[in-house]
């Protein structure tokens, strides 16, 4: 009999809660498990972990919890060492899920202020007394087994529902729209990384191309321009998204850059925005990391290493001459966004840790 499995997630509308929670329940519930999504919790009189619905009832007492993070009742992390050590006790296993490294938070990132050291300590002592961890990269489960106890620390590559971002026949618009995703206060520093090459290709341009900012706060527009001034071609902004308002808001762009200042932090990061760019046949081209390595040896996404590198890409994914090429990248990312990151393949990862 196959276990029942609830999966706990952060508050909200976010990609985390998307890629690592929505996806692989709904990846499970086609391969016949029972699953439930909470955003809370919480331990019973009976001493079993569970989680509370959005009616606030209680989700039946599961066989496995796979926690994104361990949310209390006010939304707040929940430390629960003893609770967890009961549940297991009670016979539930339990998993920690971590996507992102807490150890390599660049100073400048926000989330580096809001985690308290003793915060990260409580997250460390609850995966230590877990099951195991369940991360998204390689690069992540080193950082584990450099910086905590954990000894089963397992890698589930993150999914996506492409048929939530439909596509349809698409010809590139004119002028030709080169899109950036971030706000300015998280992932400035990755576009400024890349300032220099990005002028200098567009430098010809006219009015063939805009460069089109998604994700822009309210104070942002002048902060772009001012990282990449002076700027040969217009820049666009579109405000920033929830991430079930992502496929609209991706469907406004022809191509894409993902540029990442080098770091472990980024190293380790997985390749959901690249996921979703593929499944709206958006072709990009990313700064090499192992995991973007990876989906690019699987025909997803163009990596680079270097400034000369980034301004010949810049140029093949804007000039017209190059147009075959991107319609080439479009229906190849678009087919293994489907096929070799759909629900069910994402499921089969997470089931091979439960049976083992």
């Amino acid at each position: 009999m196959k276990p029942r499995v609830l999966f706990i997630t952060e508050h909200g509308d976010s990609a985390s809660s998307l890629y690592r929670s929505i996806v692989p329940a709904k990846g499970l519930r086609v391969l016949g498990y029972t699953v439930d999504v909470s955003h809370v919790l919480i331990q019973r009189s009976d001493r079993q972990l569970t989680g509370l619905n959005k009616h606030v009832r209680f989700i039946r007492s599961p066989d496995v919890i796979v926690a994104r993070r361990m949310n209390g009742p006010d939304g707040k992390y929940l430390a629960c060492k003893d609770m967890i050590l009961d549940a297991r006790t009670h016979g539930q296993r339990v998993f920690f899920d971590l996507d992102d490294d807490p150890w390599n938070l660049p100073a400048h990132n926000p989330a580096h202020g809001s985690m308290s050291p003793s915060e990260l300590e409580a997250w460390q002592t609850d995966m230590e007394v877990c099951n195991g961890v369940i991360v998204a990269t390689d690069a992540l489960r080193s950082a584990v087994l450099m910086n905590t106890n954990v000894k089963d620390c397992f890698v589930c590559r993150s999914g996506i529902d492409a048929a939530a971002y439909p596509v349809t026949a698409r010809t590139e618009r004119e002028p030709l729209r080169l899109g950036w995703l971030g706000t300015v206060d998280y992932r400035g520093r990755d576009l400024y990384s890349i300032a220099d090459p990005l002028r200098a290709a567009l430098e010809n341009c006219g009015d063939s191309v805009q460069f089109w900012h998604l994700g822009s706060l309210q104070n942002e527009p002048v902060m772009v321009a001012d990282i990449l001034s002076p700027f040969p071609v217009p820049i666009v902004t579109r405000p920033w998204v929830t991430i079930s308002d992502l496929p609209r808001s991706l469907a406004e762009i022809d191509v894409a850059v993902l540029p990442m200042e080098p770091g472990d932090f980024n190293e380790s990061r997985s390749v959901t925005t690249g996921m979703a760019l593929m499944a709206s046949g958006v072709p990009f081209v990313v700064t090499s990391t192992a995991e973007y390595r990876r989906l690019w040896r699987m025909g997803g996404g163009y990596v680079v290493n270097t400034q000369a590198e980034w301004y010949e890409a810049l140029k093949m994914l804007t000039q017209k001459p190059y147009e075959q090429f991107r319609r080439d990248m479009r229906v190849a990312g678009y087919q293994l966004a489907r096929e070799m990151f759909s629900p069910v393949n994402v499921a089969r990862q997470y089931r091979a840790v439960f049976d083992e």
